[in-house]
């Protein structure tokens, strides 16, 4: 039987603050090899490995009072109707 392929997961963005280091360390720390971490423009890009990671780094980024957002997928967005 053919298995369909696991979505892939959007990253999470984190503005910057004056304590960068700090974050990027408490992050890395507390969820270890789970993600990827990258500065891209005004923002720090957290790539989890994998759905469960995602959730644990938004409720800790939530429950943190960080600032962050997460891209809608392609395919979970709304339909454009051509005119």
């Amino acid at each position: 039987m053919i298995e369909a392929p696991e979505p892939k997961l959007t990253p999470i963005m984190v503005r910057y603050t004056d304590n960068l280091k700090e974050q990027i360390a408490e992050i890395s720390n507390q969820f270890e090899d789970d993600v990827r971490i990258k500065l891209a423009g005004e923002q720090l890009k957290i790539f989890p490995a994998n759905s469960d990671i995602h959730r644990a780094i938004t409720k800790y980024l939530t429950d943190g009072k960080i600032e962050f957002y997460v891209i809608t997928p392609k395919n979970q967005r709304p339909l454009k109707k051509p005119c």
